[in-house]
């Protein structure tokens, strides 16, 4: 006997789960299958509702434990897709059912781009802006991540894309995720010959690119006392 219990706990999160039982006698086991996670989706598992519908397949005796409410973050929206388990005849789970997820638009992978030299100054300014701009990406599983490259005599990767849940996208780039890189600097490029064979690879690439300014705040001029 397969036996529903929606309002189950696991942990922290009321996620729901399923409890096979025999019939002549005996205590329920629990599945835990409230414990079951999709990769790459921000979920939102508490008060899911898993086992609220439960629906076999008499052609080999597997069946199906779904949560209605099941849902995963998008940005600053939450989507209430629902999402399935099928459990085998043997009450093991084998894989999701998630028919109705779709990626998220912020499925992104940023890379920011900094000039290292010892022109841009104060360096703290530089830091300020990219803790600023950091707090404003959705970073997480399906959304946003971020790597960090240096560049001056030498290209130094501060963070692969992949570390914190061109070649910086192949450290940690995933399929399908639209490729932004961030170039903050304060001059123009010492190696303009390169240039066109870059952007043309970017292309190729579809890299979306931004370029951000960075100059010294100008000097306050001084005030005059009577």
């Amino acid at each position: 006997l397969v036996v529903g219990a929606p309002l189950e706990t696991n942990g922290h999160q009321k996620t729901g789960d399923v409890y096979k039982c025999p019939v002549a006698e005996g205590n329920c086991t629990k599945l835990n299958l409230g414990r079951v996670t999709l990769s790459n989706v921000s979920e939102r598992k508490d008060n899911m509702r898993l086992g609220l519908s439960l629906a076999t397949n008499p052609k080999d005796n597997s069946f199906l434990a779904c949560s209605p409410l099941w849902s995963h973050e998008c940005g600053s929206s939450y989507y209430t897709t629902g999402m399935c388990s099928r459990v085998n005849s043997n009450f093991r789970f084998s894989k999701t059912v998630a028919p109705a997820l779709q990626r998220c638009q912020t499925y992104m992978d940023i890379v920011i781009v900094l000039d290292g030299s010892n022109s841009i100054y104060p360096w703290v300014e530089v830091q300020h802006f990219l803790i600023n701009i950091l707090k404003k990406f959705y970073i997480g599983p399906g959304q946003i991540q971020v790597g960090v490259v240096q560049y001056g005599e030498d290209v130094v990767h501060e963070f692969h894309l992949n570390d914190y849940s061109s070649e910086a996208f192949q450290k940690g780039g995933r399929k399908g995720a639209k490729k932004v890189m961030i170039v903050i600097t304060d001059g123009e490029s010492h190696d303009s010959p390169d240039l066109e064979k870059v952007i043309q690879q970017s292309e190729r690439d579809n890299v979306t690119r931004y370029a951000v300014a960075v100059s010294p705040a100008p000097p306050i001029p001084p005030q005059l006392t009577f």
